[in-house]
């Protein structure tokens, strides 16, 4: 038996493109020292090639707009949009959507971008990009630079529509027949010198146009009521005299709030009640026949009532005589 190793390599299978049915077949790719490499798929791209920057196209003329593509379907449609560069918020604004290997699409340059939005002159960027372009990996393409479209003279801006600020041809830029240019919505609103409307004045707010900031007459500003400030809370402090006589079935008392509270903290007490009348005991006196004479000195006498008592039984003494 020897003590030495040794090893065995198994062969490694030649990388070869003609033989399908062979072993080491590179599928989609080539040999590179002995190992198969797979063969890049190119991204699929659409290229704009007019207008690609520098051109000036006039409103009212047709003009072509034209694009390739590579690795894109010819099922795949794309979406042409322009974009407007000169105002520095880049809107997208769409033209038409056509199929992606129609390569042209012939433009009328119209006064309005999708029938609300005056095309002014300015600089602008034709956009190309396949419908799901982003979800298919398809690359949109875009003119390289700028291109120039000059509009009407006639042109104006319609009702509720802004005024893009630092268009070359600021002149131009004026509200339609009938209409004012008010102030953008907020002052921190770029891009825009205001809004053309003839709404205000008209006593109504008018939302997305007006604002108390461009038209305060029509926008006003409610200040909600402040609510009052509670004062602070005030102990009743009752002091309450002593019951009165007993006069017709009732007797009052006094009763007055120390504290002096606007709003009492407790209920006050009361200063009536019902009562009934309940004279004094007179101690039992002799009758005395006859004519009589008394001292109201007299001890005896506890009061005067004790008195009128001791004349009422005189007075029946003689009646009855």
């Amino acid at each position: 038996m020897s003590d030495s190793y040794f090893s065995i390599v198994a062969p490694t299978p030649t990388c070869q493109t003609t033989n399908p049915s062979s072993a080491g077949y590179c599928l989609n790719g080539t040999c590179v020292n002995g190992s198969c490499v797979p063969t890049p798929i190119p991204t699929p791209t659409i290229t704009v090639t007019s207008p690609n920057g520098g051109e000036t196209w006039n409103v009212g003329e047709t003009h072509n707009v034209t694009w390739t593509t590579s690795g894109v379907s010819s099922d795949n449609q794309v979406n042409i949009g322009i974009e407007d560069y000169y105002t520095g918020h880049y809107t997208l604004y769409s033209i038409a959507t056509v199929p992606a290997n129609q390569g042209i699409y012939s433009w009328t340059i119209p006064t309005m971008l999708e029938s609300t939005f005056p095309l002014l002159t300015g600089t602008y960027e034709i956009k190309i990009g396949a419908v799901n372009g982003k979800a298919l990996g398809i690359q949109a393409g875009s003119s390289a630079n700028p291109f120039t479209i000059v509009a009407s003279a006639s042109a104006c801006i319609s009702d509720g529509n802004s005024v893009p600020f630092g268009t070359p041809d600021s002149q131009n830029q004026q509200c339609c027949a009938g209409l004012t240019l008010i102030k953008p919505t907020s002052p921190n609103m770029t891009g825009t010198s205001g809004i053309c409307t003839a709404k205000c004045g008209n006593g109504i707010c008018d939302s997305g146009i007006e604002t108390y900031y461009n038209c305060p007459q029509d926008c006003k500003i409610i200040v909600p009521p402040v609510p009052p400030v509670p004062s602070p809370a005030c102990i009743s402090n009752w002091k309450i005299g002593a019951w009165g006589f007993c006069a017709v079935g009732k007797q009052t008392r006094t009763v007055t709030d120390l504290s002096n509270c606007t709003v009492p903290s407790s209920a006050k007490p009361a200063t009536t009640q019902s009562c009934i009348f309940k004279p004094p005991v007179v101690p039992s006196v002799p009758v005395i026949p006859g004519p009589v004479s008394f001292n109201l000195q007299d001890q005896n006498l506890a009061s005067i009532s004790d008195a009128l008592k001791i004349i009422q039984q005189e007075i029946q003494f003689l009646l009855g005589n």
